[in-house]
């Protein structure tokens, strides 16, 4: 796969099968100058991806969150907890939200211009959303 990416300039993402990454040398071999590390807490859950996002940020390493199919409410927690560990500067992706015609918590109304997400918008949603059960 190297010769692809070298040729074509296209980078590449280590994604969530890095769970398994126990010590230094799995850490190094499955970085190998990637371009960031994907993390799907959907798939991972909270607290491993917490914990692989302060591994690769001890790295160097840029984090990706990223939603496979989640409703509104399980989005907006993958855009907080993204926020939380100071991603803000990286596109993130949790796109999944077109795909929803309806939703408990619509996520698309906490979506700016299209690419932006207001994380205030995103606390107050889901405090007014399990307020309201």
């Amino acid at each position: 796969m190297e010769d692809i990416t070298d040729s074509k300039g296209l980078p590449l993402a280590v994604d969530e099968s890095v769970s398994e990454l126990a010590n230094e040398v799995a850490w190094d071999e499955a970085w190998n100058e990637k371009a960031a590390i994907v993390l799907k807490p959907g798939v991972l859950g909270i607290e491993r991806s917490v914990g692989l996002c302060n591994e690769a940020k001890l790295r160097g390493i840029p984090v990706v969150f990223s939603s496979c199919f989640e409703s509104g409410v399980g989005l907006a927690h993958i855009a907080t907890l993204a926020g939380a560990a100071g991603q803000k500067e990286i596109a993130q992706g949790l796109g999944t939200y077109t795909g929803l015609h309806r939703d408990s918590l619509p996520f698309r109304a906490l979506v700016h211009n299209r690419d932006v997400i207001d994380l205030s918008a995103c606390e107050g949603a889901l405090w007014n959303f399990a307020c309201d059960r």
